[in-house]
């Protein structure tokens, strides 16, 4: 292999690598603001049915590739219930109580430790968690915040459900969820309708208050500072907007 290829190759992983781990940032900081927007329905959900006491037993992470998932959904959910005056237990206290490295709902019924893991924590009722899919895309800001700065990021949809179960294994709340959540970061102070709309609206105003009163008391003016505050924004516009921030 020549110095050149190997150079290519080397500069090809490092931008790649590079890439790789903007994109895993974005995504991670999606699915924590999918997660908190989750949480909050499902949180909304249990005030609602006037459960307390509750303990996470599972987080299934069906369908979402980032590493930390499940920790992540966990927390964001501690912290919309925590929120509500709601006493939650997370799966990590569960897991220490009954000796395990990883529990199940599954696994927690059958082994009939449900009313034991109930007395030593606390719990009245637990909860178990499916993650189904996380989907992004590339989006823009709204138009009416385009009209001033311009806007790029990303917008991403979490689906999953949960169920939460009495002591007598019966389910007390169950349902579906779907969230939506954009990240959004400023890469032109000013946008383009801006860039013709500032110097439309200074050019105006500095005709206008320029001038002696019985000129503003003319009805003509007033137009023609609006016609000359459009000419000076439509041969500056274009040079603003390339050159302002």
């Amino acid at each position: 292999m020549s110095i050149k290829r190997f150079i290519f190759i080397i500069t090809l992983c490092f931008f790649s690598s590079i890439l790789l781990a903007d994109v895993n940032a974005v995504k991670r900081e999606l699915f924590i603001s999918l997660s908190k927007r989750a949480g909050d329905i499902i949180a909304n959900s249990v005030v609602g049915a006037k459960l307390n006491n509750i303990g996470i037993i599972e987080v299934n992470n069906a369908g979402v590739s980032l590493t930390g998932a499940e920790q992540i959904f966990d927390s964001e959910m501690v912290n919309a219930l925590t929120r509500r005056k709601i006493t939650v237990i997370d799966r990590s206290v569960i897991s220490k109580i009954v000796g395990e490295k990883k529990l199940t709902l599954s696994g927690l019924v059958s082994n009939n430790l449900l009313e034991k893991v109930s007395q030593m924590a606390g719990i009245n009722y637990f909860s178990k968690f499916i993650l189904y899919a996380m989907s992004y895309e590339p989006a823009r800001e709204n138009w009416l915040e385009g009209l001033f700065v311009e806007k790029r990021g990303y917008i991403g949809t979490l689906r999953g459900s949960y169920k939460v179960i009495g002591l007598d294994s019966t389910v007390v709340l169950s349902n579906d969820f779907t969230t939506s959540a954009g990240i959004f970061k400023i890469t032109k102070w000013v946008s383009r309708p801006a860039a013709y709309i500032y110097p439309a609206i200074l050019t105006s105003g500095a005709m206008y208050f320029a001038a002696p009163q019985e000129w503003r008391n003319n009805g003509l003016w007033p137009t023609l500072c609006i016609i000359g505050g459009i000419a000076v924004s439509i041969f500056t516009g274009d040079f603003l907007y390339k050159h302002l921030p």
